[in-house]
Formats: structure tokens, C-alpha cells, sequence
């Protein structure tokens, strides 16, 4: 390859000039920079550029001496500004793909973690704080509120039942948005009994609130499935239980509390 050529041709000057002090080496230091130029390969000859100065000092040239001191200072800062220019762009790419992933790993509207960061998270801590209690929550007809009050007001909804959830969870519990209005509580080294209050709270105040934008005399209730389970292994069997308790929870009349 050119660049071995390169990398052979400028050790040898260089050897030359530290056993002999010879100037006639400045031609193969001159064929060496010709053809480094050539092939953009002057990355790694800053030691020969400085023989070149070192020799074209000794033959009296001075003019070209400082020419390549010059040259040589240019290309050092030259190189010096690629690289801080390359260091920052990686700063700044490694700041935007941390953005990225915090960006989809969260619901937009809510601010709550979505489905993509629970398919993580869910294993972790059946793995790490068993037993975990998982309650899928649904706000029953909110079709409804959308139809008759618009979608803002309906995001509005869905932005005080994710702070209402978050408000009622204990600190390690996790709360996330699976989309629409479908929401789950992940609830670290709980039994089912102290679950099932927790989801109880839930559901009463849910239907007991006043919500901004919406009148008064407009009840909204929340249907909850949950199951319990520990170890990783779990993660999928205990999200599907608590999904098909849900359904159960609707099936039965609604506004209730399921295990499976």
C-alpha cells in the first residue's frame, strides 16, 4: 500500500539523518512529503517534518526552512481542530442518542414511561423485588369524553389521571401509559390484599373526581385487572393475566377491581 510506502520512505530518512547528519537526504524528505501529499496521508509525519526543518536549516535555505516551519505549525493546527471538532460531534451524538432513547421510552403527552421502557423495566423488578403486583387500568367509555368534549379536554383527562397514579404510588412503584387511555401501576413487594387496596384507591378516586374542562355532573370510573408474580421469567404471563383480568373487570360491569 502507498501509505506503507510513505511510512517506510520517512523512517529511512530519518534514520539517515540520525546516523550521518547527511543533507542529502533532503530529496527523499522531499519525496516522502510529495507523496504523503499525493495519497492525504501527512496525519502521522510530524517527526519528519521536523527533519525538514532540522535540515533545510543546516544547507542555509533559510526562506524554506521557516516556509515549512510555518507549513508545519498550519498543519498542526489544522489537525488540532479536526480533532476537537470530531470530539465535540461525538459529545453531541452521544447527547442526542441519550435524548432519542429518553424521547421513546416516554409518552409525549403524559410524561409517563410507555409500553417500549415497561418491557424492561416489568423484568427487572419481578426479578429484583418479587412479589410484584401489576394492574392494568382503563378508563371505562372515555370514547365518550372525546366525542362530547373534544380531545383536548380529553388529553387533559389523561394528563390528571397519569399525575393522580403517580401521586399514589409508593416510592420504587412505577407507573406507565401503554397508549389511549390504558394505563399500568407496577407495584414492588406487594401481596395481592395490599394491591387490591391500592387499585381500590384508584378506581374510588378516579370516580369521585372533578375534572378540569369537563362538568361537574360528568362521572368518568376506571375498570383495573391485576395478577401477581415474581422472576424475570414472569414478566409476559404476568402482563397478559393482568390484560385478561381487565377484560374480565369490563365483561362484569365495569368501574371494579379483578385479580386473575
Amino acid at each position: 500500500m502507498r501509505e506503507e510506502q510513505v511510512i517506510a520512505m520517512s523512517g529511512e530518512a530519518m534514520a539517515l539523518w540520525g546516523a550521518s547528519q547527511s543533507t542529502d537526504v533532503i530529496d527523499l524528505i522531499g519525496d516522502t512529503l510529495a507523496l504523503a501529499a499525493e495519497i492525504n496521508y501527512t496525519e502521522y509525519l510530524a517527526p519528519l517534518f521536523k527533519v525538514e526543518i532540522e535540515v533545510l536549516w543546516k544547507l542555509g535555505r533559510l526562506d524554506e526552512a521557516r516556509a515549512a516551519l510555518e507549513r508545519n505549525l498550519d498543519d498542526a493546527n489544522r489537525r488540532l481542530h479536526d480533532e476537537r471538532t470530531a470530539r465535540w460531534e461525538h459529545v453531541r451524538l452521544g447527547v442526542e442518542h441519550l435524548r432519542v432513547e429518553a424521547i421513546s421510552e416516554s409518552d409525549p403527552l403524559t410524561g409517563l414511561p410507555n409500553r417500549r421502557h415497561l418491557a424492561h423495566l416489568l423484568p427487572e423488578v419481578l426479578e429484583e423485588h418479587p412479589p410484584v403486583c401489576v394492574g392494568v387500568i382503563d378508563l371505562d367509555g372515555f370514547k365518550q369524553v372525546n366525542d362530547d368534549y373534544g380531545y383536548l379536554e380529553g388529553d387533559s383527562v389523561l394528563q390528571e389521571v397519569a399525575g393522580l397514579l403517580e401521586r399514589v404510588c409508593r416510592r420504587g412503584d412505577s407507573v406507565v401509559r401503554l397508549g389511549g387511555d390504558e394505563f399500568v401501576m407496577v407495584l414492588r413487594e406487594t401481596s395481592p390484599g395490599d394491591a387490591r387496596y391500592v387499585f381500590e384507591r384508584v378506581r374510588m378516586l378516579i370516580a369521585t373526581r372533578t375534572w378540569h374542562g369537563i362538568p361537574s355532573s360528568v362521572t368518568i370510573t376506571a375498570s383495573v385487572g391485576a395478577s401477581v408474580g415474581s422472576g424475570a421469567f414472569d414478566s409476559a404471563r404476568v402482563l397478559a393475566d393482568a390484560t385478561s383480568a381487565l377484560q374480565q373487570a369490563k365483561k362484569s360491569g365495569r368501574d371494579r377491581v379483578t385479580f386473575r
